[in-house]
């Protein structure tokens, strides 16, 4: 698979893995692993996946940060979501590095 597809492809799962955790409404509003929080990943990741298709880096506040930080600062160290999440970002960065 090119490098490109299979990027989208990790985007993707963490962008659904997000929205399926914002379905669920169990989160709180606030904090680490919160509503807002995802949603704001949810953009972020929304907005990678769109430089992906124009091949133009992202420059945003949070991506620049690293969602990787915040997550593992924060966040349980067994969250299946916040490994998903990570992945893509990790990837997405080696690909536009």
């Amino acid at each position: 698979m090119m490098k490109r597809e299979k990027l989208k492809k990790t985007i993707l799962q963490a962008i659904l893995a997000i929205e399926k955790e914002l379905e669920l409404g169990s989160l709180p509003m606030s904090g680490p692993k919160s509503t807002k929080q995802l949603e704001q990943f949810l953009n972020v990741l929304i907005k990678m996946l769109c430089s992906v298709d124009n091949g133009a880096v992202v420059h945003d506040a949070l991506l620049n940060e690293g969602m990787g930080e915040i997550i593992v600062d924060s966040w349980p160290l067994d969250s299946p979501l916040g490994e998903i999440i990570l992945t893509a970002e990790q990837e997405y960065n080696r690909f536009f590095s």
